[in-house]
């Protein structure tokens, strides 16, 4: 029960007015995530063993590149989602 808890299905089920689509909200969330996440890290583990060494494909920096861009790029979205909420459109 505790990997289908998180913020997907809570902000799902919470995003719903109806008891009914509540429940239906929090139980699709986290079931889809829960079985999308466990096939692709399968699907990455199998793919990642046939791939064999990253560096031939230039991938041993690709990991740090992404975590950089992804924070990058969620502190220019809390910054806009801060703004909108806060009425400062700009």
């Amino acid at each position: 029960m505790a990997q289908l808890t998180i913020d997907e299905s809570a902000a799902t089920a919470l995003g719903q007015e109806a008891p009914d689509e509540q429940r239906r909200g929090f139980w699709t969330a986290g079931a889809g995530v829960f079985v999308l996440w466990n096939a692709f890290t399968l699907a990455g583990a199998l793919l990642g063993a046939a791939l064999g060494d990253p560096r031939r494909f230039g991938l041993d920096g690709a990991a740090v590149g992404q975590l950089a861009e992804w924070r990058l790029g969620n502190r220019w979205l809390h910054v806009e989602v801060s703004r909108w909420y806060c009425g400062r459109r700009g």
